[in-house]
């Protein structure tokens, strides 16, 4: 088990990253935040009516703008994503995202930068084979895997060393799961994990408190507003 073989395993690290939004993301975060409505750019408003959508919206915001509105820019902890990545001696690592419908986007950005690059996904409604299948794909092509965060399915790439989050879930528990997709009895070399957060963000701060002090009716109540609303991801 892990734990008999846990003093014999190379060391697993979480590394924050302080990031600003960019303009774009500041201006439409504001808006949502004071008056829970926007202008999209490509036409048309954006009303969140509650408090809860307000939440949602600021959090996709925050994870990718064009999850708002695809003619949005990617925003800044995608990009810095990319650039981090591309920084990398091998560009073999794994990207988690609490949202599904992200994946998409992260994978159009590093196709920007990496047009190659061998790339797959792994989120619900994979069979077993498939799973599989491209677990070993992108061991042998050492590429980029992007997986959601509350993927359940077991699968590991303990070929990885880097894994980055373009934003993380309410639970820290399940951010360690997804960090240990790359982190197993196998892995022979440092694992290092990103987490990058942005600065004067309200919702970053609140799950900032939330992580740290692992408050679980916090967690069950911000849990269950994602719960509610999952159809808007």
């Amino acid at each position: 088990s892990r734990k008999d073989v846990a003093p014999d395993l190379p060391p697993k690290s979480r590394i924050p990253i302080p990031i600003e939004m960019t303009n774009e993301q500041r201006k439409l975060y504001d808006e949502i935040e004071e008056d829970m409505i926007i202008e999209l750019k490509a036409g048309g408003w954006m009303l969140a009516q509650t408090v809860l959508t307000k939440i949602l919206r600021m959090r996709q915001l925050l994870i990718c703008p064009k999850l708002i509105d695809p003619s949005l820019g990617y925003g800044t902890s995608l990009e810095q994503i990319v650039e981090d990545v591309e920084g990398l001696n091998e560009s073999h690592c794994m990207i988690f995202t609490p949202y599904v419908k992200a994946i998409p986007f992260i994978e159009e950005a590093i196709r920007q930068k990496f047009p190659s690059i061998a790339i797959t996904h792994f989120q619900g409604g994979l069979s077993p084979k498939a799973i599989y299948d491209r677990q070993e794909y992108i061991k042998d092509k050492r590429g980029i895997a992007i997986t959601s965060i509350l993927f359940a399915e077991a699968f590991s790439i303990e070929t990885m060393s880097y894994g980055f989050f373009c934003g993380y879930d309410w639970d820290p528990y399940n951010n360690e799961q997804a960090e240990d997709r790359i982190y197993r009895l196998t892995t022979q070399e440092p694992v290092f994990h990103y987490y990058y957060k942005y600065r004067n963000a309200s919702t970053e701060d609140r799950l900032s408190e939330i992580l740290d002090h692992k408050t679980y009716s916090n967690q069950t109540y911000l849990k269950d507003i994602e719960r509610r609303y999952k159809n808007d991801w």
